[in-house]
């Protein structure tokens, strides 16, 4: 399990400087400095990154034969309590209901899961997972995540019900992406 674990810290560092870096290409919010002080805030960006971590920690022991079904099990729980605790966390401070245009955030949320989603299923292919469906739909799950946190500092609406709409179901509809990905890239030959 050690190497497995450095293989997951070692993506989600790398995962996590993709996607900081991305945010600063696209342009912050003008209050993103002040977000770290919000306590609402700390406690979705800390969720989603758990989340994030935990998902890619699942997706590489789904890759590893023989491993432990119950630990990633367990492990799949939390990250769904922590990314749905973190859509619980956006309606506490609750501004107007306003879901708001946000064409753009699902733009950034697609394209910022872009390159930490092709760092994980890369070494996923490697490891040529058997459980192809759901080892792609958690690697997704995880690299959407981080640009769903990504996209809270570069987006300037807050209303849970854009958070909701523009953010959160564009982590779906990619998670639900990496099942046919993994269905695809995870049964052919690596190279």
């Amino acid at each position: 399990m050690p190497a497995l674990t450095a293989r997951a810290g070692t993506w989600s560092a790398a995962a996590l400087a993709c996607v900081v870096c991305g945010a600063f290409l696209v342009g912050l919010r003008p209050d993103a400095a002040s977000l770290i002080a919000e306590p609402s805030f700390l406690i979705q960006a800390a969720l989603l990154l758990t989340a994030a971590c935990l998902a890619a920690t699942i997706s590489l022991t789904l890759s590893v034969p023989g491993s432990s079904r119950r630990r990633t099990q367990v492990a799949g729980a939390v990250a769904a309590l922590c990314w749905t605790a973190s859509l619980a966390a956006a309606f506490v401070p609750e501004t107007p209901f306003q879901s708001g245009m946000g064409i753009g955030c699902v733009r950034n949320v697609l394209v910022l899961s872009i390159l930490p989603g092709a760092i994980l299923f890369q070494n996923l292919r490697r490891a040529r997972p058997l459980q192809t469906e759901a080892t792609g739909w958690v690697g997704a799950f995880g690299a959407a995540s981080l640009a769903c946190l990504a996209t809270r500092f570069i987006c300037r609406n807050d209303s849970a019900a854009h958070l909701l709409v523009w953010h959160y179901l564009p982590v779906t509809a990619i998670s639900l992406l990496g099942i046919a990905l993994g269905r695809i890239l995870f049964t052919s030959k690596p190279r």
